[in-house]
């Protein structure tokens, strides 16, 4: 048994962040830590906020920062999928680009809201208009009855 090694696979929406062979995976779930040895019984389970990391004998120890998700576990293999997987060092700029990205994003809702609010406003604007437009036509044509018969 100790040549077999459980094989996590870390995946995120734009990458693979983790891909390795390890002696034991150590991942926070909903229900707390959980530790995943080769043999693990297959088990499906939801991640919470938290670390992720890998130990081995003969490689160094990997740690991840995993924002939710759900891992799988299955014949000596671990998938995640995440929506963000990030080593430590890389974590602060990745939560930057988060921030940004939906910064932009609220921008680009707020000026569309912005222009369904004038073209809302513009089709308003010409109904009312078009409504004025039927009454004074009905109206030049009760004036020109009215300056016929006066004539007549």
């Amino acid at each position: 048994m100790a040549d077999k090694k459980v094989h996590i696979k870390v995946i995120t929406p734009g990458k693979v962040a983790l891909e390795a062979d390890t002696d034991f995976v150590l991942m926070r779930t909903a229900q707390g830590d959980m530790g995943v040895l080769p043999g693990h019984q297959p088990y499906s389970v939801i991640l919470d906020y938290g670390v992720l990391r890998t130990f081995s004998q003969k490689q160094p120890e990997y740690i991840l920062a995993v924002m939710g998700g759900f891992a799988t576990i299955q014949d000596d293999a671990v998938v995640v999928l995440t929506p963000l997987a990030e080593p430590p060092e890389r974590l602060d700029e990745a939560l930057a680009e988060i921030a940004t990205a939906r910064a932009e994003n609220k921008l680009k809702e707020q000026s569309a809201n912005a222009e369904m609010h004038r073209a809302e406003t513009a089709l308003r604007q010409m109904l009312v208009n078009m409504d004025v437009s039927a009454y004074s036509i009905l109206k030049g044509k009760d004036e020109g009855r009215g300056g016929e018969q006066d004539h007549e």
